[in-house]
């Protein structure tokens, strides 16, 4: 935060619209699926797929939740995690594998975990390689981490 207030607006600069949110009210978000799209607050059931009117997106959605082993309705909150997920689609940067490895570092993943760590590009996934921190996500546990992209052409 002290970095980002070091970029104040210019001054009598105009906005179209201010928003204001209060992030004690926000609810934390999980996937049920396959892809992040497939994303719903962790106090909501599973969505089911017949509530789907585009066809694809409701076969897309059934076949993820017979992969994931799940049913319609069934709630998220307090189901067993097996996979954790760490990357982004959107906008991510070295800066983002670079701050987890950090937060990671002297840590394990559990021996019933697994750790996927996706960049967001091709030009993340490669630079990684060369860094001593990519070792540090590569190596917090029996399971490791696997190192995918995510959302990007090869």
């Amino acid at each position: 935060m002290a970095s980002w207030r070091t970029l104040p607006t210019d001054e009598g600069a105009t906005f179209d619209q201010q928003l204001t949110l209060n992030a004690n009210e926000l609810t934390p978000m999980i996937t049920f699926g396959t892809n992040p799209g497939m994303g719903m607050p962790i106090t909501e059931a599973i969505p089911d797929p017949l509530s789907f009117d585009d066809p694809s997106a409701r076969q897309a959605h059934d076949k993820a939740l017979r992969y994931m082993g799940l049913q319609p309705g069934q709630p998220l909150l307090g189901h067993p995690v097996d996979v954790v997920f760490l990357g982004s689609c959107t906008n991510s940067r070295i800066s983002d594998l670079r701050e987890a490895a950090r937060l990671i570092k002297g840590r394990k993943v559990a021996e019933n975990i697994r750790m996927l760590v996706v960049p967001g590009s091709q030009q993340v996934k490669r630079r990684p390689k060369k860094r001593a921190w990519t070792r540090c996500l590569k190596t917090r546990g029996p399971n490791g981490a696997r190192l995918a992209v995510a959302c990007a052409l090869p």
